[in-house]
């Protein structure tokens, strides 16, 4: 009875304390943080103090819950809610607690839903097969990256491309739509580059990582195809919203890397002669090069500069690494090792590697032939 008194007691404790703050303290700071607040009706005023009263018992409740979880943080609904009210829907604080409220939305109220039937199977029956428990916890924890990434691309695509693209070249007001949508398209495809090169350079830079090894265990070579399958997805998305993006060659592109990188996730390793991350490092200068190209800086010097960079880093990634590549597969081939991967990684390696290489040549021939037309224009007019 003692314990029930408590808990009696902090109920009512609770109940005194959010009316207190909903019908004392919630006005005189609205009013003190935004004095806008005094202009709306009254029905707006109510749900706004209705927030301030729903952010205290957010914070503590989800302070409590990071405290027993270890988490990284709470939800920003409220947030969201105020400033839409006081007319605040065109910020960047708006449109950046849009995004994080997306994002912490999903990951404590949605992601925690397989969490939630997971940890029923895994603690709470004991016959259960540990084995295949850490297995569902791995595909749990890649199906997560798959949606995190597909959420990140998103938000960068749609809220942040923009206002970086206005604020480092103010002529992208000027642009029509159709062009707008490209540039931002090439701003997201330049945040997957940079996080897939980066991870291809720091995979091939590892000890051990060399030709003596058929297998070099990598689990995070997972995580990153499932961050490229997020990004894919939200590209070739956007191709079916924006005519201007659609290309039969980048979506049979992202298709072929979807399945090869879901091989990936199946089978967590790096071999040391499938350079796929590495690809990813010449498309900053790709699109660089359309972005200054799309502006109007087509005979500066920063253009025909990254051009030859373009040009010189797409080679060295792109088509040196095809016999790299056949050089490197042929020994395991003949001794027979090359079988033992399993059928997936057989796939990437037999067919879709030579399907991403005929693309590359494509695509290195068009680059070839623009080259030429930047630095050699007069012979191209004499001809």
């Amino acid at each position: 009875m003692g314990y029930d008194s408590e808990y009696i007691l902090t109920v009512v404790g609770s109940f005194v304390f959010h009316l207190v703050v909903s019908e004392l303290l919630s006005e005189p700071l609205l009013r003190k943080m935004a004095p806008a607040f005094l202009t709306l009706p009254a029905n707006k005023q109510v749900i706004l103090r209705n927030s301030v009263m729903s952010t205290f018992h957010a914070a503590i409740t989800g302070g409590y819950g990071l405290y027993c979880h270890s988490l990284d943080g709470f939800t920003a609904e409220d947030l969201w809610l105020i400033l839409h009210t006081l007319g605040y829907k065109r910020s960047l604080l708006y449109k950046v607690n849009g995004v994080a409220m997306l994002v912490v939305f999903f990951i404590f109220r949605i992601a925690t839903i397989p969490a939630f039937f997971l940890g029923i199977l895994c603690k709470r029956y004991k016959h259960v097969n540990t084995t295949s428990l850490d297995k569902m916890g791995y595909d749990s924890e890649y199906i997560l990256t798959v949606v995190g990434s597909f959420v990140f691309h998103l938000a960068i695509s749609e809220l942040l491309s923009e206002p970086l693209l206005r604020k480092m070249a103010p002529a992208f007001l000027t642009l029509p739509a159709n062009k707008q949508v490209i540039l931002r398209n090439s701003v997201m495809s330049t945040f997957h580059a940079a996080i897939t090169g980066g991870y291809g350079l720091y995979c091939h830079s590892l000890d051990g990582f060399t030709a003596e090894d058929l297998w070099f265990e990598a689990p995070t070579s997972a995580y990153i195809a499932g961050i490229s399958i997020g990004y894919a997805i939200v590209d070739i998305l956007m191709m079916a919203i924006h005519v201007p993006l659609r290309d039969w060659k980048i979506c049979l592109h992202h298709v072929v890397g979807m399945v090869g990188c879901y091989n990936v996730i199946m089978m967590p390793a790096a071999l040391y002669f499938n350079p796929w991350p590495l690809f990813e490092l010449s498309t900053p200068f790709i699109n660089m090069r359309l972005i200054l190209h799309t502006l109007g800086y087509r005979r500066s010097l920063l253009y025909k500069v990254n051009g030859v960079a373009m040009l010189v880093v797409f080679f060295i990634f792109r088509i040196a690494t095809i016999p790299a590549f056949f050089l490197g597969v042929i020994p395991h081939l003949k001794t027979g090792e090359l079988y033992k991967l399993g059928t997936g990684l057989l796939l990437n390696i037999l067919v879709f590697n030579p399907i991403i290489y005929m693309l590359n040549i494509i695509w290195f021939i068009k680059i070839c032939k623009g080259a030429y037309r930047v630095l050699y224009p007069s012979k191209i007019n004499t001809e």
